[in-house]
């Protein structure tokens, strides 16, 4: 039994009715945007992206370095937080060096 119902159609109609509401939609937008325009808010949402995964990135590290320091002896704690602490200076580095152009 059809699902559709009454509507029987193949999908070349069917797409050119998409083409057409598309089209549609695109006209009755107010806010039009050009390609670099759009361009522009793309390039704003991935460095607004980048920069919220770093920031959590870089809290993760510090809580990690607080768990450390918990499980082990009070004289380490010092150590550890050090080795923590180059471990973001020198990922941040790798990244900015290596990771960023990918």
């Amino acid at each position: 039994m059809n699902t559709l119902g009454a509507m029987n159609c193949t999908a070349l109609e069917l797409c050119e009715v998409f083409q057409d509401l598309k089209q549609e939609i695109i006209s009755n937008n107010p806010n039009n945007f050009t390609l670099e325009e759009e361009e522009e808010a793309n390039f704003a949402d991935d460095a607004t992206w980048v920069l919220t995964s770093s920031f959590v990135i870089l809290t993760m590290q510090s809580g990690f370095g607080l768990l450390e320091m918990g499980s082990s002896t009070s004289g380490n704690e010092i150590n550890i937080m050090i080795k923590n602490v180059a471990d973001v200076i020198f990922g941040s580095l790798a990244y900015w060096l290596f990771g960023y152009g990918i």
